[in-house]
C-alpha cells in the first residue's frame, strides 16, 4: 500500500496484515504522512516503509510474531513521538528522531541495520530494554542523545551513566555505536560508547556501562577490562 497523500489527524488508526499490499505500509517519496498529538497508529503484523515525509506526534505501535521492519528510505528523518515494538524482532532501518520514547514489550526486540542513525531528544528515553528484550545494531549504526547534565544522568537509558560528583558536566552527547575492534589484539565486545562534553576538567566523573550478554561477541565477562580513548583511535 502507498499513501499518497497527507493525513493531518486521527485518534486511531489501525494497519492489518489482511489490509496491506505484501504486509507493508509504504509512503511515496512525494507523499507526506502526519499523525497529531493523542493520536494512535497500531500496525499489527506490517511494515512500515517511508520514501516521503513522516511526522508522527502520536503513538506508533508495531506488533507482530514474525520479523518486521521500520524503514525510512527518504534523507529526511522520520519523527515520532512514542514508538513501541511488541511481540518480535524488528529492523530498523534509516534516520530517525525520537521526542519521548522507543519501547519494547513481549519479547520484543529491535535490530538496527548498517548505518541507521536514531536521535533521542533531550526528555527521551528507552523502556523495556534487558536481557530479554534488546536492541541491537551493526557497524555504522548508533543511538544518540544530548543532554544538558549538572552532576549525574542516565541518558534516556541509552546505556551508560555519569556521576561527576560536584562538577557539572554540561551539554554532554553521548553515542551508543555497534561494532568491534581489535585492541593489542584482543576482540572487543559488540557495542562502545563516545562520550563529548562542554566540561573537561576536574570531573573525575564516575561512569557506569550497562550491556545485554548478546553484546559480549563471545567473550567472557570474567575477563572484560575497559578501554577508553582520548582521540577516538
Amino acid at each position: 500500500m502507498k499513501l499518497t497523500s497527507t493525513l493531518l489527524s486521527f485518534a486511531l488508526f489501525i494497519i492489518v496484515q489482511n489490509g496491506v499490499t505484501q504486509n507493508a505500509i509504504q509512503i511515496g517519496s512525494a507523499a507526506s504522512f502526519s499523525a497529531k498529538q493523542n493520536s494512535t497508529i497500531v500496525i499489527d503484523e506490517a511494515s512500515f516503509i517511508n520514501e516521503g515525509t513522516t511526522d508522527l506526534q502520536g503513538n506508533l505501535q508495531f506488533t507482530s510474531t514474525s520479523n518486521k521492519s521500520f524503514v525510512n528510505d527518504s534523507d529526511i528523518a522520520v519523527s515520532a513521538n512514542n514508538v513501541s515494538f511488541s511481540g518480535a524482532e524488528f529492523d530498523l532501518s534509516g534516520l530517525f528522531t525520537i521526542s519521548s520514547s522507543i519501547n519494547l514489550t513481549n519479547s520484543a526486540n529491535l535490530f538496527l541495520t548498517t548505518n541507521t542513525k536514531v536521535f533521542l531528544e533531550q526528555q527521551a528515553e528507552i523502556i523495556g530494554e534487558n536481557e530479554i528484550q534488546t536492541i541491537q545494531g551493526t557497524d555504522g549504526s548508533f543511538i544518540s542523545i544530548t543532554k544538558d547534565v549538572t552532576t549525574s544522568n542516565d541518558f534516556g537509558n541509552i546505556g551508560i551513566s555519569l556521576n561527576s560528583a560536584n562538577v557539572n558536566l554540561g551539554q554532554t552527547e553521548i553515542y551508543r555505536h555497534y561494532g568491534t575492534f581489535l585492541i593489542d589484539d584482543e576482540p572487543t565486545m559488540y557495542r562502545y560508547y563516545e562520550i563529548s562534553h562542554s566540561t573537561n576538567s576536574n570531573l573525575n566523573a564516575d561512569v557506569t556501562f550497562q550491556y545485554a550478554t548478546i553484546d559480549l561477541n563471545g567473550l567472557s565477562e570474567s575477563t572484560l577490562s575497559l578501554f577508553r580513548s582520548e582521540d577516538g583511535q
